[in-house]
């Protein structure tokens, strides 16, 4: 048989023995190419699903941290358990949940000032006129990080009588539920104010 085979091939001419050469290398050409694309989908098929997945994770993180408020006080700032750093990844990710999460932590700074000035726990000249422009516009204005430039440093001096305020206190015990809820109102502002004011500035960063 493969003498026949042989003999066969032996009286082809050079052109036929040429042509089949060639059309053999192009088949295998053709065979390469084929795996080689089939392959490449393949791939381009896992990418785009690992692609999808980390983006749905980093949605729904961004989407749980902007929706977690702190448990013990009402200040949307997780405080040491989420630095501020990590703001700014997030605002890439997505700007509205962390224009949601500014709003939401001047807000809650803005209510627990009042509550504090009310109790004549702080005071703060020309709080109100300096905080009232702040309100009008969304964080995603661009004249609201000038207006907040304007209160913050209100926000980190009444964390600041609050610490100092505290520290004349000491370890001494509440006489009654009115100066417990004063005493407990002084630790939120002095401990949650410098973490809520320092996610606001790396959100607008």
């Amino acid at each position: 048989m493969k003498g026949i085979a042989r003999y066969r091939l032996a009286n082809w001419r050079t052109a036929t023995k040429l042509a089949v050469g060639f059309g053999l290398v192009l088949l295998l050409t053709l065979v390469v190419a084929l795996q080689g694309g089939l392959a490449l989908k393949d791939v381009e098929h896992r990418f785009g699903s690992l692609r999808d997945m980390a983006t749905a994770t980093a949605f729904n993180a961004a989407k749980a941290y902007v929706s977690n408020p702190a448990a013990d006080s009402g200040l949307a700032t997780t405080g040491d358990g989420a630095p501020a750093s990590a703001v700014s990844v997030l605002a890439v990710l997505n700007p509205v949940l962390i224009g949601e999460r500014i709003a939401r932590n001047a807000a809650s700074l803005h209510d627990a000032t009042r509550r504090a000035i009310g109790a004549q726990l702080v005071t703060l000249e020309g709080y109100d006129a300096a905080v009232a422009p702040l309100f009008e516009l969304p964080p995603h204005d661009p004249d609201w990080p000038a207006r907040f430039a304007a209160v913050e440093p209100l926000w980190r001096a009444a964390a600041a009588e609050a610490a100092g305020f505290l520290g004349m206190i000491g370890d001494q015990p509440p006489a009654d539920e009115d100066e417990r809820a004063m005493v407990e109102l002084l630790r939120e502002i002095a401990a949650k104010f410098p973490a809520a004011l320092d996610e606001i500035t790396a959100g607008l960063g």
